[in-house]
């Protein structure tokens, strides 16, 4: 029972995703299709959810509350841009494709800025990760609250991306088995884990905040 009380809000994050699939999947299909595109509501929604999460973490920055909330921010705030696809309205297509850099519709002085980008937010990835890694590891060996909402919000992100990719090739494997379509089900899938993700941030600054004393990692949040 008091796990249960502890880890309270990961719980309810994870059955609000689940309920709101479950919704999507029982409405009409036309319904179900509007709820689901892109910039669809459940896609605004998870825009929003990043939007606020960056707001509090660049806010903890300015109050110097969190001495990383910089640079957490920023990230969260490219998180919340890649889910609006901002980096396509700049750009001759999506910029994170292969086919962008290799593509001859792409003009080479586009292809030198994006790469420059890419670059330095791969870069920036890179120190970030290696500086705030071990304080994330040891979150979860400790079983913090905070180190296990993030790691939740990584592992769906993983898993909507997966799906993202994968998906004619799940559907392929289940019609060898099955005749059941799972082609909205994996719609549904992905969108909602895409929803939760931001959740996760959100209740992981939370927690880092309502529990200074425990050793848990946020990104790049400390006390």
């Amino acid at each position: 029972m008091e796990h249960l009380e502890r880890y309270r809000g990961i719980h309810v994050i994870f059955a609000i995703t689940l309920f709101i699939g479950a919704v999507v999947l029982l409405l009409p299909p036309q319904t179900s299709d509007l709820m689901i595109n892109e910039d669809g509501p459940i896609e605004m929604l998870s825009a929003i959810g990043y939007l606020i999460a960056a707001g509090w973490l660049f806010n903890g920055g300015f109050q110097k509350r969190l001495s990383h909330g910089f640079s957490s921010g920023t990230i969260v705030l490219f998180l919340g841009l890649r889910e609006l696809d901002f980096h396509t309205r700049f750009t001759t297509m999506g910029i994170f494709k292969t086919r962008f850099f290799i593509s001859d519709t792409v003009p080479p002085m586009e292809k030198a800025i994006v790469s420059l980008i890419v670059i330095a937010m791969l870069l920036g990835l890179f120190l970030y990760a290696r500086k705030h890694l071990p304080q994330f590891i040891a979150g979860l060996k400790s079983k913090g609250r905070t180190a296990i909402s993030i790691a939740c919000a990584i592992g769906l992100a993983v898993f909507s991306k997966t799906l993202d990719r994968n998906s004619n090739l799940i559907m392929d494997c289940v019609a060898l088995i099955s005749s059941i379509d799972i082609t909205q089900l994996l719609r549904v899938a992905e969108e909602t884990s895409e929803l939760a993700i931001p959740l996760f941030i959100l209740l992981a600054i939370s927690y880092s905040q309502l529990n200074e004393t425990e050793p848990e990692f946020a990104p790049a949040i400390e006390h």
